[in-house]
């Protein structure tokens, strides 16, 4: 009975070729699009599910207007998070995160200059849970120009990280 069916159906398909292959052309387009846009929603969902705290991390989005029209930032000014640690007793932790736009990174009495730097407080290990490779959360912020670094550099242990002029 079956057999009849795929009989009747590759028959359908050669008597009318052009209408088949466009059907066919329209339902593999929608189905790819559709598993595409699955995939991407799915990736959107997961963003950050990693962290051991991700219901309790919130983004601050602020709101401003020039020229008229309305703009909404992450970015913010930095005094900002020490006054909302202190006006606020429900903010336990809050870090700053900021690309640092060329570093001067020195390594073994090499300088290296890096343009893929992350400027965070102290807070952000504590916030986030990423890997250490080597070290301790306490002692990553020992002094101003301490860092830690997770690419590029084998065997990194003391960094110092200085601001390129």
């Amino acid at each position: 009975m079956i057999l009849n069916y795929f009989k009747i159906a590759y028959k359908n398909l050669i008597r009318s070729g052009v209408f088949s292959f466009i059907n066919i052309l329209g339902l593999s387009i929608g189905l790819a699009s559709a598993l595409l846009i699955m995939i991407w929603v799915n990736e959107e969902l997961s963003y950050e599910k990693f962290n051991e705290n991700e219901e309790k991390l919130f983004r601050l989005i602020v709101k401003s207007e020039s020229e008229g029209e309305e703009k909404f930032s992450a970015l913010h000014p930095v005094p900002l998070v020490p006054y909302l640690k202190d006006s606020y007793s429900n903010i336990s932790k809050a870090t700053r995160y900021s690309p640092g736009w060329g570093s001067l990174i020195e390594y073994d009495q090499t300088f290296y200059k890096e343009v893929k730097v992350i400027e965070v407080d102290q807070d952000f290990f504590d916030m986030f849970t990423f890997p250490l490779i080597e070290g301790t959360k306490e002692s990553l912020f020992t002094d101003i120009f301490s860092g830690y670094i997770n690419f590029n550099y084998t065997n990194t242990k003391n960094c110092k990280i200085k601001p390129c002029s």
